[in-house]
């Protein structure tokens, strides 16, 4: 599992987050890993982008933090993990979503 998530979080590093600019909505991007959301974050703000995450650390402001993302016309792309973006948020303001990953779960 542990080298699973390391493979992701150096994809995270590597890709090039220009697609962003290739819808005329906004961009969403997902992982169920933290450390694969903070590497995708530090190569966006690299490219230039102003960015909104929701992850562990600010999961109590997600309902603002999403505000701001469809609000603010300056903000793009929307990062997080599974659990903080995909309950109950109307995001109809993206059209691209990125999924860095697929949710883990061991079947028993």
């Amino acid at each position: 599992m542990r080298l699973r998530m390391e493979c992701h979080r150096d994809m995270a590093s590597a890709i090039d987050y220009d697609f962003i600019n290739s819808t005329l909505a906004k961009s969403i991007i997902v992982s169920s890993s933290i450390e694969t959301i903070e590497a995708a974050n530090k190569k966006i703000a690299s490219q230039g982008f102003k960015y909104v995450t929701v992850y562990g650390k600010n999961s109590k402001n997600v309902g603002s933090i999403i505000e701001s993302f469809k609000n603010d016309e300056t903000i793009n792309p929307l990062t997080g993990t599974y659990p903080n973006i995909a309950v109950g948020h109307h995001l109809v303001v993206a059209n691209l979503v990125a999924i860095l990953d697929l949710p883990f779960r061991t079947w028993l």
